[in-house]
């Protein structure tokens, strides 16, 4: 089979749909099958590297950070991808790449697929102050988008549960976004002494970008009311917040360290998971949260704010706990705190298990099973309309 990616974020970013994008790729082509991807080029000129084709675009970072909004596309390149005939569009976002995916789709007479990846009513404050509009916003553009296709992909129960609500009449099918979990368990941890990080100070570890919506403020502020034990808390990442949180972090009492890694190499992102010894995380705005089921991967256990998206990858009381308020996470990292070696080794193991249910080489079946169904909807629909002719 022939499957064009599209997506608005790739390399060099990195997050939750560029993760994506990247093994989804990965274990395609290792099934056998040809993938070609159509992203945007970090200037205005169009080029192609191997089976990336990248369209000029220009920085829009005055709306959100490391986003940019394509230039025309010279019909060549739509020639180029037509020619390569491909059997299904797959598109990962709703913006610059995604009309050229329904192009594409209507010129060739293939399904086009869409992975509804990011939540926008936690987004729309960049675009639109007011909140109430913003949410109206985002639904509007999100029903319009969805129904635009032949089938969508919900990463969890938590996004299908939006979209249905949202009036989406599209078949939506929930498969999780997969990793590679190997790269997991082969991770080496760097010293701690690096960050100054002592060997009997309990580390927890938060991974992702630094933006407002992540919440790592109520992480912070939860620390620091712990006065009783020796902590540390390692960021690792970049963004737009940074310079709010390390304001906030200079502010921490002596028995908490908080120290900030900036942005590091998606190939040593598991290392860093390797470190820690429990991994939190305040974020409520996440669709799936690819940094649970990494931290999950890694055997960490995991201390998260209590959200919908979390229901299948941290159980409470089995690989770790969900906290409502400041009460909740300091009563629960007190429990881990003061669990025993045997205690702790449960937890890590019930994470690995756990997370072993996000394989990719579980969930990409389950997506080609996806354009299956597209397909043979799409040839039903055609011969409806056939009939009524």
């Amino acid at each position: 089979m022939r499957i064009l990616l599209t997506t608005d974020w790739f390399l060099p970013e990195i997050n939750g749909v560029v993760t994506s994008v990247l093994g989804l790729r990965r274990e395609l082509e290792r099934e056998g099958h040809s993938v070609l991807i159509l992203t945007l080029s970090h200037d205005r000129t169009s080029h192609q590297e191997g089976s990336v084709i990248y369209i000029a675009s220009v920085s829009i970072d005055e709306i959100y950070p490391g986003a940019r909004e394509r230039l025309r596309i010279d019909p060549a390149w739509l020639k180029k991808i037509t020619n390569w005939c491909p059997d299904v569009v797959h598109s990962q976002c709703e913006f610059s790449t995604f009309g050229i995916a329904k192009r594409i789709s209507r010129a060739l007479d293939i399904p086009l697929v869409h992975t509804y990846h990011t939540i926008y009513e936690d987004y729309a404050h960049y675009v639109i102050p007011v909140r109430r509009m913003g949410r109206q916003a985002a639904r509007l553009l999100t029903r319009k988008a969805c129904g635009s296709v032949d089938w969508v992909i919900a990463p969890t129960r938590k996004v299908e549960k939006l979209l249905l609500g949202y009036g989406v009449a599209t078949p939506v099918s929930v498969v999780p976004s997969g990793l590679n979990m190997e790269r997991f368990r082969r991770a080496k941890a760097p010293n701690r002494g690096d960050w100054g990080i002592a060997p009997d100070e309990t580390l927890l570890i938060y991974v992702g970008r630094l933006a407002k919506e992540k919440n790592l403020d109520e992480i912070i502020r939860c620390l620091c009311a712990c006065r009783t034990e020796r902590l540390a808390l390692l960021i690792v990442g970049d963004g737009p917040h940074r310079a709010a949180l390390e304001r906030e972090a200079e502010a921490a009492p002596e028995n908490i360290k908080i120290r900030f890694t900036g942005a590091v190499p998606s190939s040593q992102v598991a290392d860093y998971y390797a470190m820690g010894d429990l991994f939190v995380c305040a974020s409520q705005s996440e669709a799936q949260g690819l940094t649970y089921i990494e931290a999950a991967a890694s055997g960490l256990p995991l201390l998260c704010k209590r959200d919908d998206c979390l229901g299948s990858v941290l159980v409470s009381g089995e690989n770790g706990w969900q906290y409502a308020d400041e009460r909740d996470f300091l009563a629960a990292l007190a429990a881990f705190i003061s669990a025993d070696k045997t205690r702790r080794a449960a937890l890590s193991a019930a994470s690995r298990r756990i997370a072993a249910r996000y394989d990719i080489r579980t969930t990409v079946p389950q997506i080609l099973n996806v354009y299956a169904q597209a397909a043979e909807a799409r040839r039903a629909d055609e011969e409806q309309k056939n009939k009524a002719i």
